[in-house]
């Protein structure tokens, strides 16, 4: 994982250029340049008002899933065999916490399942915006193959992407006190701990 601070829209494309360009594929029975791993764009913005005195962040996340692999399919031995796995893991506990996402909505805390984002890197960078306090906006390009023998693979991919639009996190303005504010604060409930 690399973290970079950047000031522009054409920093991060260069970013984006650079972490492609990383990227591994290898050829297989079904796919000739087959990604060997998820891709994940994080942006933290940030925004001070100074009249104001307060400071808006947001995330913006950027992910392109692996495809899913079938190994009896693709024939891969050795290292691709193990990162055929990994990408298996991480798009089924993906599949799981989303949908433990959306089983909790509408019920109460009591009843809610909790929800296993340390299972994979994948779910555990994805947390906040699968459960958070964030909007999210899914755009879902998935490969389709005309092939009878993936229609199976074809419909799971599809399954995921309808269930993943389905998720309604509702965002609220979370407001960053400034730490004089927050010391002041803090000063007075110890005093009302103290004495009252």
């Amino acid at each position: 994982m690399v973290k970079t601070e950047i000031r522009s829209a054409l920093e991060a494309m260069k970013i984006i250029g650079s972490g492609n360009s990383k990227r591994i594929t290898r050829a297989h029975r079904m796919n000739d340049a087959s990604s060997r791993s998820h891709s994940v764009f994080t942006i933290h913005c940030q925004l001070h008002n100074g009249q104001k005195d307060a400071t808006t962040k947001t995330i913006l996340q950027l992910v392109d899933l692996a495809g899913s692999e079938n190994v009896k399919e693709t024939g891969v031995e050795g290292v691709a065999l193990a990162e055929s796995m990994h990408i298996n893991k991480s798009l089924t506990s993906l599949g799981r916490a989303l949908h433990a996402v959306l089983s909790n909505e509408g019920k109460s805390s009591q009843k809610k399942q909790v929800i296993s984002f340390r299972e994979t890197t994948l779910t555990h960078i994805l947390s906040d915006v699968l459960s958070g306090n964030f909007v999210c906006s899914l755009i879902l390009t998935a490969s389709a193959s005309p092939a009878h023998r993936q229609a199976e693979l074809t419909s799971k991919t599809l399954a995921f992407g309808m269930g993943a639009k389905r998720i309604d996190v509702r965002a609220s303005p979370n407001k960053a006190v400034k730490e004089t504010k927050l010391s002041h604060f803090l000063s007075g409930v110890w005093r009302t701990v103290t004495w009252g």
